[in-house]
């Protein structure tokens, strides 16, 4: 990624609350274009959730 990619990255992960270095987002990411970063960024993020919520529902069906 170049330098204005991986700032750019930075920039629209802090609108979601998440703090990246460009360390961090190099090493994550480096390769890839900012779409496929930030399209696979997003990708692991719907994943967490999905399985944050299934647990949640698990947890509030034993109750």
């Amino acid at each position: 990624m170049k330098k204005e990619d991986i700032e750019a990255f930075i920039e629209i992960m802090k609108e979601i609350r998440e703090e990246w270095t460009p360390e961090q987002v190099e090493e994550a990411y480096g390769p890839l274009t900012l779409r496929e970063a930030l399209d696979k960024r997003m990708s692991k993020l719907q994943t967490f959730y999905d399985f944050a919520e299934e647990v949640v529902k698990s947890d509030l069906e034993k109750l």
